[in-house]
């Protein structure tokens, strides 16, 4: 797969991933996705972005009261 931003070639991944959802910082593990190593992109497939976004909505749900 090609970075849509630069080009570069990207390497998949299942890293965990930082993302910002309804103003908080969550990390969510196990996601495959590609990564561009030149800029920094990220990008998925249709049904793990999918699988994020609920990932997400859990990780908010039992997230620590602030």
């Amino acid at each position: 797969m090609f970075c849509p931003e630069c080009g570069s070639d990207m390497r998949k991944t299942n890293e965990a991933i930082r993302e910002d959802f309804k103003g908080e910082v969550l990390e969510v593990p196990g996601i495959d996705h590609y990564v561009c190593d030149a800029c920094s992109e990220t990008a998925f497939d249709a049904c793990d972005m999918k699988k994020l976004h609920e990932q997400l909505v859990r990780a908010f749900r039992i997230r620590p009261s602030r």
